[in-house]
């Protein structure tokens, strides 16, 4: 009789931005494999909607966030009776537990990467706490070889042995139009418009885009809608320009309002400056929309040709060639399908888990 093998998943950045999103996907899969028992390590305060979310898994409890010191000893315990420790995402690392091989996660490396604009402190910090989860890692993930590349570069090619490149897959969002569209309240039903979705954080880059186009906005042939928490880009950009008549935000949104953007959509604008994947990239292209992307290395490896790519720090040309897309009589409606077929979540959680258990 084959022996279940024991994997505690650590999801404490469930239902969080994009690692959330990451986590979610890859329990949803690997749940489906018989020959593994997975119970999920989550903090006491998520325990209501982790369990409305997976009401016959298991959780284990534990009292520290992900950067606390604590997790060096106070949670070894925890672990002890399992073969395998999933850590999805950067986090202070159990020092020695014997027996329990740890997984990780790497997704980026953003504040190493652009230390000039999070700080050297924080850059120096984030290094250190990456490379104790690489050294207490037996196996390791990366979500893009261009992830792979900077461990490789910033550690100095010591943990290449144990890197495998796994690429995350694409999210089908719910694809019915909701009876809330907020299409109608935002007088967006016969407007031309492309959608950013963003926050305020640095390598976003939106703020500069915000501005770049508040500059430009007597060029605009269209509306630029820009879809994030609303009083962090209150407190990012003069009120003034906020109530310019060509761009509008729309504050947080539900899933349902932003499949609603993505199905009304003309085009879609991401103007990052760093991302370890990208994962708005794909739902774009599910959505067939025309994406003017950043000319950065990891669109190339995800999209490749397939996209318009820009200069993320000048925006050089950006708005002309919106207007050219929008004027010309260039096919509306994209298949990018040769790219998605490549990027599934079925294949994400298969290859996880005989990384994980091979």
């Amino acid at each position: 009789m084959c022996i279940k093998k024991k994997l505690l998943i650590d999801c404490r950045m469930l239902h969080n931005s994009g690692i959330g999103v990451y986590t979610e996907q890859i329990i949803q899969q690997i749940i489906k494999y018989p020959f593994l028992t997975v119970k999920l390590l989550i903090n006491e305060d998520q325990e209501k909607n982790v369990l409305e979310s997976y009401p016959g898994i298991e959780l284990v409890m534990t009292k520290y966030n992900r950067y606390d010191f604590r997790n060096l000893y106070f949670n070894n315990y925890k672990l002890k009776d399992f073969d395998f420790y999933f850590v999805p995402f950067l986090s202070v690392m159990p020092l020695y537990v014997p027996r329990v091989k740890i997984i990780s996660t790497i997704h980026d490396l953003c504040p190493i990467h652009l230390r000039k604009i999070f700080g050297w402190k924080n850059g120096c910090i984030y290094w250190i706490l990456m490379l104790i989860q690489l050294l207490s890692s037996k196996k390791i993930i990366a979500i893009s070889n261009f992830t792979k590349d900077q461990l490789s570069y910033y550690y100095m090619g010591l943990f290449d042995s144990k890197i495998a490149v796994i690429y995350n897959g694409v999210t089908e969002r719910l694809c019915t139009i909701n009876e809330d569209s907020p299409m109608k309240e935002l007088h967006l039903e016969s407007e031309r418009f492309g959608i950013v979705v963003g926050n305020v954080k640095p390598h976003k880059n939106v703020i500069q885009l915000i501005e770049y186009c508040c500059q430009n906005s007597h060029l605009f042939n269209f509306k630029l809608i820009v879809i994030g928490q609303l009083d962090g880009f209150r407190t990012k950009v003069n009120n003034e320009k906020i109530s310019s008549g060509n761009i509008i935000f729309t504050g947080k949104v539900s899933d349902e309002q932003l499949v609603n953007f993505y199905q009304n959509a003309s085009f879609f604008v991401y103007p990052s400056l760093y991302e370890g994947f990208g994962l708005p990239l794909l739902e774009a292209m599910y959505y067939n929309l025309k994406i003017f992307a950043s000319d950065i290395e990891i669109f190339k490896e995800i999209a490749g040709p397939k996209i318009s790519y820009f200069n993320p720090h000048s925006f050089d040309g950006l708005i002309d060639s919106i207007n050219y897309y929008l004027d010309s009589d260039c096919p509306k409606n994209y298949s990018y399908s040769d790219v998605l077929s490549k990027y599934t979540w079925f294949n994400t959680g298969k290859e996880t888990v005989e990384y994980i258990v091979n």
